[in-house]
């Protein structure tokens, strides 16, 4: 499964600094169920927007 993030570059926060990107990046590799993650291609994004590879969701079986 993928998850494709759009967090912003930050231009137009307060100090302009990315402050929802910081925080996503911090967030991502605590989360059992990331099992990597990118910037994403600029026509998706760029660096405003992250690429979220998650584990297969175990099926009841």
């Amino acid at each position: 499964r993928y998850v494709h993030i759009i967090h912003g570059k930050g231009y137009r926060s307060d100090q302009k600094i990315p402050v929802l990107k910081t925080h996503v990046a911090y967030w991502l590799p605590q989360h059992s169920d990331v099992l990597a993650f990118s910037s994403a291609r600029p026509a998706d994004g760029g660096t405003g927007a992250i690429y979220v590879i998650l584990k297969s969701s175990k099926s009841s079986g």
